[in-house]
């Protein structure tokens, strides 16, 4: 985690808006492939479960992720 903050702290404005942009474009583009993906179902098998599953755990870590990135960079 260190060597990742001193990673952020060196880096441009330009870096760290560019860096905002693509945590807010990847963000957003789960969280919609998951919700069309979902609303497009009635009855999920067994594998469309577990893929809903792994996009929701990617969505949770891309989360995470912008939630540090931002803690970051406030200061």
């Amino acid at each position: 985690m260190e060597k990742n903050q001193s990673t952020v702290i060196s880096m441009t404005s330009q870096q760290r808006v560019e860096r905002l942009r693509r945590f807010s474009r990847d963000f957003a583009l789960a969280s919609d492939n998951l919700s069309t993906y979902l609303n497009s179902r009635i009855n999920l098998t067994e594998t469309e479960l577990e893929r809903a599953a792994d996009l929701e755990g990617a969505l949770t870590a891309i989360s995470l992720e912008w939630c540090r990135f931002t803690a970051m960079t406030r200061h």
